[in-house]
Parts: structure tokens; sequence; C-alpha cells
């Protein structure tokens, strides 16, 4: 297992965690570093398989930072070393704590304590190997839209469902189906791992490992996907195959400088903008078939 990470100033944070999630990475640890030379720092790791892929993805990454540094955007610094798969599963553990997320969704470590208020809605979670811990802005936006708008009754997708907590999060906001695709399998075991933890009912899920919405067969209420904007992009002509009318799609991991092309995209398919939330430098846009 590879552990790659970069140092880096000011808000370049979102552009490095960009690089990774366009490497197929389900998530990332970032944390702030003392300021050096009046210069802000921070840091962002992320974990690649030590094989032949993972050695490519290095590379690739490599290169990436470096245009990121010769275009004079940041002054980025990568490195890298070899861990055991359970150190990966257990070194960002550290960082992830419980959190009120939007107005009543709390996301809770399955090792921490938590005395619930009457109006929680408390999300157990152990993302292990597939991250997805519900902190990061782009999953953070996501849990605000599926309470928002997730209702009684309603079906839902998840693609690229990752550690499964925005499938968890639609059950519990009343979504009578949820079902989730993702290309990792280490990601299918995860979620299904943390819906059962959250006493979702076996008959109420399904997750499996799949390419987006190929072979997905049936139609859903509200379609989430929380993935790289080209990903966001290629996604939509499929959306009318697995959407019923007046469907709501719900898409984050779409940095500032790509909303106008994930907004074209969905307008040209006969989507209307409904809401477009922003934290950081992130956007979370919710859109109706």
């Amino acid at each position: 297992m590879y552990a790659a990470d970069a140092s880096f100033g000011d808000t370049a944070r979102e552009l490095v965690c960009d690089l990774f999630y366009g490497l197929g990475v389900g998530g990332v640890v970032t944390e702030d570093l003392p300021p050096q030379n009046g210069s802000v720092r921070g840091q962002v790791k992320g974990y690649f398989y030590s094989d032949e892929a993972g050695l490519k993805k290095l590379s690739y990454l490599k290169k990436k930072v470096e245009k990121l540094t010769a275009e004079g955007r940041m002054v980025c610094n990568m490195g890298c070393c070899e861990v055991d798969d359970a150190d990966w599963a257990n070194a960002w553990k550290e960082h992830f704590h419980t959190r009120l997320v939007g107005e009543h969704i709390v996301i809770k470590p399955s090792w921490q304590a938590y005395q619930p208020g009457a109006e929680d809605i408390v999300i157990e979670l152990d993302p292990g190997m597939a991250f997805g811990t519900g902190t990061h802005a782009t999953t953070a936006m996501c849990l605000k839209m599926i309470e928002q708008y997730v209702g009684d009754g309603d079906h839902v997708l998840d693609v690229g469902t990752g550690s499964g907590v925005l499938m968890v999060a639609a059950r519990k906001c009343g979504a009578e189906l949820v079902w989730g695709v993702d290309n990792d399998p280490v990601a299918v075991t995860i979620a299904r791992e943390n819906l059962l933890l959250n006493n979702v009912a076996e008959a109420d899920f399904s997750v499996f490992s799949a390419e987006l919405v190929g072979g997905i067969g049936r139609r859903f209420d509200v379609v989430v996907a929380n993935i790289l904007t080209s990903v966001v992009i290629e996604l939509v002509p499929a959306l009318k195959d697995v959407m019923r009318d007046s469907g709501l799609f719900i898409c984050s991991g779409i940095i500032e400088e790509k909303r106008e092309a994930v907004e074209a995209a969905l307008q040209g398919h006969g989507f209307a903008i409904e809401k477009i939330m922003h934290e950081d430098a992130w956007i979370c846009i919710a859109a109706r078939l």
C-alpha cells in the first residue's frame, strides 16, 4: 500500500483533493500545518495499492502536482511510503469525530459514544478502506441535500457510494429503497457493512460493483453522485434511463471553476437547476428532470 501526501498553501487543498478523486481514491485525509514564513500550509493524504496500477497513479499524481507548482498556483511537495493494509485502515481515525451535518444528521464513528437528541438522525459509520466519513465538504453538502429533498417512499440510487454514508442517510430520511454502485469492490463491502451497522434491512438496499449506471434496470426518484466533475458530466446523458419523471439529481465533487460545464451538461439534457450549494471551493447541485 502506498501513502502519498502533498504539502501546499492556501485553498489549493481543494485542487489536490480533486487530483486524488480523479484517480479513484474514495477519500483523503486533510489537515492544516503551522504557517511557515507567512505562508498558509496544509496536507492531503491518499492511499493506493502497491501494485503496477498504483505505481502508474503515483507517476500521474507527481506530474499533475508538478504542473500545479509550475503554473504558480501553489508550492507543492509530494512524498510517498509503503504502509500495511491494517495501518491504512486505522491511520485516519484520529481525524474522524462525531459531527452534526445539516439540521439533524449526526455522523458518529462506530467506536465513539454519543447521546443523541430527540430529533437527531444518527449515522454510525466505520468507513474503513473506503473512506467517505461525511466530513469533506462535497459529502456534507450531499447529506444536506438528502435531508432537504429525500422523503417517505422515495427510491434512491447512490453512484460511487464509497462508505455508503449517503445511502444510510437517504434511508434514515425516509427513503423506502436505497441502491448503491461503486467500481471498487472494497467500497461495496464497506458500504454493505455500514448499512447493516445502521440497522438498514437487507430487503431495503442493494449495493454492488458497476461502472456508473450501466445495467441498473430500474428507475429512481433521486440519484446522488459525489464523484469527479468529468464523471458527473459523463453520467448525465444516462440518467434518463434510471430516473422517474420529475426525478432529482444531486451531484457534488465539483470545483467552482467547473460549475458552468456541469450546468451546461445538465441543462442540455433537460434538467432544470433547482438549488446550488457552496462550501469552501466546492459546489453541489440539485437538478430536476
